[in-house]
């Protein structure tokens, strides 16, 4: 996904619009698989007004998780290699341009965290229903797997309450498996 700004998209290179992104996800969950977006914030032209859109997006898509990640200066991507024609000042994680900076981004990734409702977010939820297919688990279970770890992440101080165990019983069987039996 990237982001859920035509604008933003377009500044990026890409060729697919904030309704294609809604509907494939929709077309994806109509399969039964299971759906992550990345988002990158902070790209050049990135605003306040362009992360509502986003977050509008993500609420209308619905997909099972979604990760937000700082705009990283990467060393031989096309805005590294033009700052100029980005308007960017700075390298990798620590940057600026006309309308942001880095940590406004930051403060943006809260903001979507604290304000997306429909999704889970999840870093690297992809890999981790990756993973859990493999040890068969089923759709419905990985979407359980990503509601009670999103409920653990709305209530950390759970630690008595039924969510904690039911987030420590998928643990145990997630990594146990991958650790030969030792807990």
């Amino acid at each position: 996904m990237e982001s859920g700004d035509l604008g933003i998209l377009r500044s990026m290179g890409k060729m697919y619009t904030p309704d294609d992104i809604e509907k494939a996800i929709r077309t994806a969950k109509e399969a039964d698989i299971i759906t992550h977006c990345n988002l990158v914030v902070g790209f050049p032209g990135e605003t306040r007004e362009t992360i509502d859109n986003t977050i509008s997006v993500l609420e209308r898509a619905q997909p099972d998780t979604y990760s937000s990640y700082l705009l990283d200066i990467a060393p031989h991507t096309l805005i590294h290699d033009n700052p100029e024609r980005f308007g960017i000042q700075g390298e990798r994680l620590t940057w600026r341009h006309k309308t942001m900076e880095t940590r406004q981004a930051m403060m943006e990734i809260q903001r979507i965290y604290a304000t997306v409702s429909s999704a889970h977010p999840f870093l690297g939820g992809e890999y981790f229903a990756c993973s859990l297919a493999s040890l068969g688990y089923s759709t419905r279970d990985i979407r359980d797997f990503f509601s009670t770890f999103h409920d653990l992440y709305k209530n950390p101080n759970a630690k008595t309450t039924e969510i904690f165990e039911k987030a420590s019983e998928y643990l145990k069987q997630f990594i146990v498996p991958w650790h030969g039996g030792r807990t």
